[in-house]
């Protein structure tokens, strides 16, 4: 096959979709707002590098591109033209009016952008509308995006590499770490976890205990501050952006639980990473959290945005190991089952070829 993503070639996701498909013997390129390379894959910039701190209303101007669009489409000549994110690249696949057209949901296109105005709205809908098919990142986004449109809309959930999501040696050492992995911004929680930090270390003497937060992000400065508040800023480490991946499983490793409190979640990337590294979690219970853990098993769940609830959901781990241990145990097993990278493309090949042959059989209608 022959595909054509419209995606950000900075993102990490593009990348692991690239890499899988193109291994798999597929031919793949991109199209993308920024100039960012990837390995082994054409990616034809419409240079637009500020794309991240624009104005909603400005980034109207994207439909500038699509001329380029359509130009660099008729070159490459794809069977399938998939825009991955439905508002920015979702506009523009809307308006190439190249078929046949996926269209994939991310997250904050569907949690966030419609619920800003009406013309916001009636952008997703235009843009769910123009797609020949409709993919999301989870149950739970999917559920999300079902009162915009009629369509099937088909779960590709993000698979994890297990060769470099492992279990690692552990040094022995007197801390006791817990963390999390996250981009420092309001809808991820981190503030919460940084209270239930303080709640903890208040109530039991836990020099041992730290807290490592990796993630780089607009709130940092006021995290850091808070960090201050709570007076056990000493315990509290901000690690910064961790990269490439087998950093990221080091730094899970060090991690005996990690905690997600967000306050909006379309999947749980780092929740899934922090399992399959054998770390059980603390989760929200919001958005695709609860479906990429197995609450009881392998994570516990909390009510988002309440840090007494976390304190405590802390404490349970803290004071009984073997619940930790057993959680511990299980949670690599449940990423292997669900989440395995190869068994996630695997189910996204078949859908691109399932695609393929329902669009050919239209035709021949």
């Amino acid at each position: 096959m022959k595909i054509c993503f419209l995606s950000d070639s900075g993102s990490g996701h593009t990348v692991k979709w690239c890499r899988n498909l193109i291994q798999r013997g597929h031919e793949v390129s991109v199209i993308s707002l920024r100039n960012m390379e990837i390995s082994g894959v054409p990616v034809y910039t419409l240079n637009e590098n500020n794309v991240k701190v624009r104005s909603d209303w400005q980034k109207l101007s994207y439909i500038t591109h699509v001329r380029a669009v359509r130009r660099i489409i008729r070159e490459i000549k794809p069977d399938i033209l998939h825009a991955h994110y439905l508002t920015s690249y979702g506009l523009l696949g809307a308006l190439s009016g190249f078929r046949p057209l996926i269209t994939s949901v991310w997250g904050t296109d569907i949690q966030e952008f419609p619920q800003k105005s009406k013309l916001h709205e009636a952008v997703v809908r235009f843009n769910l509308h123009k797609a020949d098919a409709i993919w999301a990142t989870s149950h739970a986004l999917s559920a999300r995006t079902r009162p915009f449109t009629n369509k099937k809309i088909s779960v590709t959930p993000f698979g994890v590499d297990m060769q470099v999501f492992k279990p690692l040696h552990r040094p022995r050492t007197q801390e006791y770490i817990i963390g999390s992995v996250k981009a420092l911004e309001t809808r991820y929680g981190m503030e919460h976890l940084i209270r239930a930090f303080g709640i903890v270390k208040k109530r039991h003497v836990l020099p041992q205990l730290k807290l490592e937060i990796a993630g780089m992000g607009t709130k940092e400065a006021e995290y850091r501050r808070l960090a201050e508040k709570t007076g056990f800023a000493e315990d509290i480490t901000f690690l910064g952006y961790v990269s490439p991946p087998p950093k990221v499983a080091e730094t899970f490793n060090r991690f005996r639980f990690a905690v997600y409190p967000s306050m909006e979640e379309a999947f749980g990337v780092a929740t899934v990473e922090a399992q399959a590294c054998g770390v059980p979690v603390i989760v929200s219970n919001v958005g695709g959290l609860p479906e990429v853990s197995k609450p009881g098993v392998t994570s516990l769940l909390v009510p988002p945005g309440d840090p007494e609830a976390l304190a405590e959901a802390m404490e349970s781990f803290l004071f009984d190991e073997d619940k930790r241990k057993s959680m511990a145990s299980h949670s690599r097993d449940y990423v292997m089952n669900r989440y395995e990278i190869t068994d996630t493309f695997d189910h996204i090949e078949n859908l691109y070829k399932e695609f393929l042959a329902q669009q050919t059989n239209r035709r021949k209608k």
